[in-house]
């Protein structure tokens, strides 16, 4: 049971590690909206692609959080669900000092370009871990409510 414990920690930590790195890009975009037109050059209906981009990249959220409820128990989904959301807004609250500290040492085009590439790249790997690792988990968590039920339906007729 241990090392189920450990492995469940470690995919919602993958999970956890993902919504993080997705809001430190995301957040960038859109009190830099200027700087963004004036250092790449671009004009409004390409800012609007970008924009439109940016309001796109929740998508995944959804599945992230639907995914930790299937793979973790129901005394403990609201923690897990507390703990993602804790660093999603860490991801958030660190994207701007991330940008301004690269920004600082090459170009304001290169910090947007490092940070949402190499989000991106990692996010892509995570969720390739999970999408090999989940399933199992899954299984794992309905053997064990179904075990529960079968003890719960016991209990009552034993009491019954």
């Amino acid at each position: 049971m241990k090392a189920q414990s450990k492995y469940r920690r470690f995919v919602v930590g993958i999970f956890f590690l993902f919504m993080l790195l997705h809001q430190s890009d995301k957040l960038l975009i859109g009190p830099l909206t200027t700087p963004i037109m004036k250092e790449f050059a671009i004009n409004r209906a390409q800012m609007g692609l970008v924009t439109s981009g940016a309001l796109l990249i929740p998508i995944a959220s959804a599945n992230v959080i639907a995914t930790v409820y299937d793979i973790t128990l129901p005394e403990v989904r609201s923690t897990a669900l507390s703990v993602q959301y804790l660093i999603e807004s860490s991801g958030a609250a660190l994207a701007p000092g991330m940008a301004g500290l690269i920004a600082d040492r090459t170009s304001l085009g290169s910090a947007f370009l490092l940070i949402c590439v190499s989000t991106w790249i990692l996010c892509g790997i995570f969720f390739g871990l999970v999408a090999w690792l989940v399933p199992a988990d899954i299984k794992t968590l309905r053997a064990q409510m179904a075990e529960r039920a079968a003890r719960a339906r016991n209990a009552q007729v034993q009491s019954g």
